[in-house]
């Protein structure tokens, strides 16, 4: 009964929540100490993304390996406590009967590429402090005595909470607690002296023998995120189930998701670690993965295509490679093997251990590897990868090729670009016809992905060639008063809009118009939150007045009010602070709409918001509040939260769960990168491809925070 819990509670989600048609839903927990679920699961509809050896009960997946060991067994049951729209009992998937969510859905893209977008450390770091302003909350002086920015400091962060976390890991029996304190610690080890990041690792070391399946590989990929090179062997290890891997296991194999989150950690590894030969023996280990014969590892080599386009060669082989030990040697030699491995037409891909589910997130790979490409030998290096990318787009969809196509689509959308480029064009061509004429999933990729590149200026003697054809065709889409896919066009032309300001280009005002006339008359609130975040990113200003309108008339639509209280910070409405953080007052016990207020308000860099939050967290008693309201605070990530928490996670007569949540915040806190650790592997996902250890109901590597 706990496992069925563990993996069917739906997920709580720190700006993005996905709602149901009939009522928003009421989001639960699964893994890892506080899960990041990401909006998907394991595709309901699809017994091929289903590991071997699986268990399938209704809804639910136990995944395979490790024995009696599942994911979550013996632990609480937490809140996820971050983000995304999660496995949720929503609309089912068209089709596909009540087998699960609805993937086509605008939000799921969103949960997992908003965070560039937000960039919630960002916007509350340098918050300037002016005396006798209503962000005077600190008693301090005059302005030269304020801090100039509201990160904590490396004497907090290493002296309070990082030894908190340490104690939490020696002394605390609850898996989640475990799992999150792991994640915290080595995200904030990253940036210590070698010698303390060794101490860590040792400690990192030992948990890979613990009993519980979510906490050993939890540490299994914490000794990636560590990005300490001692531990590439270990990693390894795992990956190939070694007799080295067993013997850190201590069991008589490497469980096929302990491999795939080693897979993910040595990715993770060599993208921080700058050490060209540890480079290419990290893409040598990741490449023999993607190689091997064996069918049944499906969620390894899945592990294995993700890191690999994680970890760029140089272009020079100027580097030591053994004898026999690989022949990728460079940046061209990965971006070759990663076209080969994709290619229907190559004798690599026709091999029988060539899973098309692996092939579709060759693509991602793909972009991720020419973003290092030198200026010179881009132009070449896109052209071959354009014409695959296209020529995949624009395949007959059927049985397994819809899902390679739309993983084509997905990159193509994130490499393409404006102006007259003949690899732009190509791309720019397919994903129109694609958007007219694909499968109704590879439309909405489609859509978006024309957002994407239609903000992009390109190469030629005109940066901004196609601009009028994408931007008129989004607005097509989006007046089209049948079409299911007009949230797609709005959200498609906010994420065009966003990159075209940030390019200084000037908008164009007939789009914006013609959105807020959609959005002024719009009623469903699937759509209303679409729209809404669409004016938020174009920073259409003349739409403030009605966004603020729909906070109070949205009533019992708590994902669409979030929204709106999203947008109203993405375009920096002053005037807009206080009636947000009346809405964050008033949702003390409606955690989808604290997540959501709390983003607005950080957006908004209202530093004053952190108190009222954390009064709210200390009076707290449901676990979903507690979730949500430690979730927002570690967004966030401002010093003023840290006391609290620490608090929260010392005292032994709160919930393993609300301890666990406090963890994940505090290491959400101490972090010092501005972004998320998995935006990179989050980032244009091909989440309709899934295992359970990458998206997996609470269990995969994007459910993690």
């Amino acid at each position: 009964m706990d496992f069925m819990l563990t993996r069917l509670l739906p997920v709580l989600a720190l700006g993005c929540l996905v709602p149901s048609v009939s009522a928003e839903p009421k989001s639960l927990a699964a893994l890892h100490g506080g899960s990041y679920s990401g909006p998907g699961s394991v595709p309901p509809a699809d017994t091929a993304s289903i590991p071997p050896g699986a268990t399938v009960t209704g809804d639910t997946v136990a995944p395979s390996g490790g024995g009696a060991r599942s994911p979550g067994a013996g632990g609480s049951v937490p809140v996820d406590i971050t983000a995304g729209p999660g496995f949720v009992a929503g609309p089912a998937t068209p089709n596909a009967g009540n087998a699960g969510p609805d993937l086509t859905r605008w939000d799921y893209w969103w949960a997992f590429n908003r965070d560039p977008f937000l960039a919630l450390k960002t916007a509350i770091a340098n918050v300037q402090v002016d005396l006798g302003s209503d962000d005077h909350f600190l008693g301090v002086g005059d302005r030269q005595s304020l801090p100039k920015t509201r990160r904590p400091t490396s004497e907090q962060v290493e002296g309070e909470i990082l030894p908190a976390l340490l104690h939490a890991l020696d002394t605390d029996t609850h898996n989640p607690v475990l799992s999150g304190s792991l994640i915290a610690v080595s995200r904030i080890g990253r940036s210590l002296p070698a010698r303390d990041r060794m101490k860590i690792s040792q400690r990192l070391l030992k948990f890979l023998v613990h009993p519980n399946q979510e906490v050993h590989e939890t540490a299994a990929l914490c000794l990636g995120l560590l990005a300490d090179e001692v531990n590439t062997d270990a990693l390894v290890a795992l990956l190939h189930d070694t007799k080295e891997g067993r013997a850190l296991v201590g069991e008589v194999e490497v469980d096929i998701r302990t491999r795939a989150f080693a897979g993910y950690g040595l990715g993770l590894l060599g993208q921080a670690n700058g050490n060209d030969d540890l480079r290419v023996r990290i893409v040598t280990e990741l490449a023999k993965a993607l190689d091997a014969p064996n069918a049944a590892t499906r969620d390894v080599k899945v592990a294995a295509m993700l890191a690999f386009g994680l970890v760029p060669l140089p272009p020079d082989p100027g580097i030591h490679v053994g004898p026999g030990r690989t022949t990728l040697a460079t940046l061209e030699d990965q971006i070759v093997y990663l076209c080969d491995y994709f290619d229907a037409r190559s004798q690599r891909a026709h091999a029988s251990s060539r899973h098309a589910i692996v092939r579709s997130h060759a693509p991602r790979a793909l972009v991720r590897l020419l973003e290092q490409v030198s200026p010179a030998e881009l132009p070449t290096q896109r052209a071959r990868v354009a014409g695959l990318l296209a020529d995949a787009a624009l395949s007959k969809p059927g049985y397994r090729e819809d899902e390679l196509s739309q993983g084509a689509v997905l990159a193509a959308g994130a490499l393409g670009r404006l102006g007259s480029a003949p690899a732009d064009l190509l791309l720019r061509n397919a994903i129109l016809q694609v958007a007219k004429n694909g499968s109704e999933q590879a439309r909405r990729f489609a859509l978006v992905g024309l957002g994407q590149l239609g903000g992009r200026p390109g190469g030629g003697p005109d940066a901004f060639e196609g601009l009028d054809q994408v931007s008129e065709f989004l607005l097509k889409e989006l007046e089209r008063e049948t079409s299911p896919r007009r949230p797609w066009a709005a959200l498609a032309i906010g994420i065009q809009g966003r990159m075209l300001h940030r390019v200084g280009h000037a908008l164009e005002p007939s789009t914006s118009k013609a959105l807020l006339a959609q959005a002024a008359k719009e009623r469903d609130p699937e759509t209303v939150g679409a729209y809404a975040l669409a004016l938020g990113l174009r920073r259409d200003l003349e739409a403030w007045e009605l966004l603020l309108q729909r906070l109070d008339t949205l009533e019992g639509r708590d994902a669409a009010r979030g929204y709106c209280a999203v947008a109203l910070g993405l375009m920096d409405v002053k005037d807009a602070a206080d009636p947000v953080l009346r809405l964050v007052r008033d949702s003390a016990y409606r955690p989808d709409l604290i997540r959501q207020a709390a983003t607005g308000l950080a957006l908004l860099r209202q530093v004053h918001a952190v108190p009222e939050l954390v009064q709210m967290l200390e009076q707290a008693t449901a676990t979903s509040s507690q979730a949500a309201l430690c979730g927002a605070l570690g967004r966030i990530g401002d010093r003023d939260a840290v006391g609290p928490l620490l608090a929260l996670l010392k005292n032994d007569k709160a919930t393993g769960s609300a301890r666990s949540f406090a963890a994940v915040a505090l290491g959400l806190i101490g972090d010092s990168d501005p972004l998320p650790w998995n935006v990179e592997l989050s980032r244009d996902v091909h989440y309709r491809a899934t295992t359970s250890t990458l998206i997996g109901e609470g269990g995969g590597v994007l459910d993690l925070f």
